[in-house]
């Protein structure tokens, strides 16, 4: 549900206050002169080396609320979303060969020069991120997680991850760190 709250001016600037209105309580009153805030008008700027006056427009400020907002996620019912169209190509053996071999060609045309991480390895494998989770019993989004590098792994988890993926633990740890390094570089501007 999103909620209009109109301020008595364009000086009225928003504060963490002006964002969380309970409903039911009375919107009228202006926020700024409940916070003692500047309202429309002539105000002195002035300092040492400046006595201009500015003055502020006397338009009305409108903040939306849209902390509520939630886009529609739902799938028409004439329509198969991606996830779906792959999970019924790959009950077929014939087709979920081909999209492994897809996944493996995808690895060696687009990760070749990188180093291994825990995404290429899988890849490698021709195996999506529902399969890995398959093999070492936990959920797709769990091995989304490892995968960007915000999971914390325990000691189990890797092990699973290693058997399932064919690697010892040390190729296992080389693979975290170079997704590490590889997020570090993503979040450099």
């Amino acid at each position: 549900m999103m909620k209009k709250i109109q301020l008595a001016s364009a000086s009225s600037l928003p504060t963490a206050d002006c964002y969380k209105i309970p409903d039911g309580a009375d919107t009228r009153t202006s926020t700024a002169s409940a916070l003692s805030l500047p309202t429309a008008g002539n105000y002195n700027t002035s300092d040492a080396t400046d006595s201009r006056t500015s003055t502020i427009p006397s338009a009305p400020a409108v903040i939306f609320d849209l902390e509520d907002y939630r886009p529609a996620l739902e799938t028409p019912s004439n329509h198969t979303t991606l996830i779906e169209l792959v999970a019924e190509f790959e009950t077929d053996e014939r087709r979920r060969k081909i999209i492994e071999e897809a996944r493996k060609w995808s690895v060696a045309s687009f990760y070749n020069k990188d180093v291994d991480t825990i995404r290429t390895l899988r890849l490698k494998k021709g195996w999506s991120q529902s399969r890995l989770a398959q093999e070492i019993n936990t959920a797709q989004s769990h091995i989304a997680r490892i995968e960007r590098g915000t999971e914390n792994v325990g000691i189990n988890i890797c092990r699973r991850l290693a058997k399932a993926l064919c690697i010892d633990m040390n190729k296992l740890n080389e693979a975290f760190e170079n997704q590490e390094d590889a997020n570090i570089k993503r979040s450099r501007p």
